[in-house]
């Protein structure tokens, strides 16, 4: 008896796989229907088309499942097809998991950041105002282990009177100390007119929360290779 059962369940295996395949067939089909429809303008609900095929199937049904269980089975079967055929619709943006299925892993130079590799630090003065503070800062956080700098050379301030960074001369400075004490360099851009400056001294681009609305900017960093740290929103 055991070897029967055994025989019975390897004509479900087989069934099962067969199954499959058809499922598979139907899918590939559905999916090119829908690519039409899509091109057309139609909707890829079409209820007079289900009642069709519900019909279509009932009739044929010979048992031992009711029509009832017939119906059930068919209509996931439909529903699953419906998904397809409106995912194919679907803007899919680069960072999503339709796209990019891995987690994501930002390279600055040969220190990865993302995914399962280690939490990694940074650190640093708000702004950048001398080559002594700035390469006594560096010299400090690289004897820590920390392997990222950032320091300002353009600061945004509220008050026009007070110290707006050392522009260029911020950005030499930073680039000096970290190339000294082996650091990568992190630094905010405020305008993308500077952007050819920013990409010669900086390895990472800092968007600060201010210019997370400046679209202008963002397109302008976003079409540069190098890495970039967001500041999402005014704390």
């Amino acid at each position: 008896m055991e070897a029967k059962i055994q025989s019975l369940r390897a004509q479900i295996d087989d069934i099962n796989l067969r199954l499959l395949e058809l499922l598979s067939e139907r899918a590939r089909l559905a999916e090119a229907i829908g690519e039409i429809q899509t091109q057309l303008g139609l909707s890829h609900y079409d209820p007079l088309r289900e009642i069709q095929m519900l019909e279509l199937l009932t009739a044929a049904n010979r048992g031992p499942f009711s029509n009832a269980t017939i119906k059930s089975l068919f209509k996931t079967i439909f529903q699953a097809s419906m998904q397809l055929e409106q995912e194919a619709d679907k803007v899919h943006y680069l960072t999503s998991r339709q796209v990019h299925r891995e987690d994501t892993v930002v390279m600055v130079g040969d220190i990865p950041i993302g995914g399962k590799h280690a939490p990694v630090l940074v650190a640093g003065p708000c702004s950048i105002e001398s080559r002594e503070q700035t390469e006594a800062t560096a010299m400090f956080i690289a004897s820590r282990g920390v392997k990222l700098f950032r320091g300002g050379a353009y600061k945004p301030r509220t008050d026009p009177y007070s110290f707006q960074g050392l522009g260029e001369d911020g950005l030499k400075i930073g680039r000096l100390a970290c190339d000294k004490f082996g650091l990568k360099f992190i630094t905010e851009i405020m305008d993308p007119r500077d952007l050819p400056l920013f990409v010669e001294y900086a390895d990472v681009l800092q968007i600060g929360a201010r210019n997370m609305q400046n679209f202008t900017m963002l397109r302008a960093v976003g079409r540069t290779t190098k890495p970039v740290l967001l500041k999402r929103g005014l704390a």
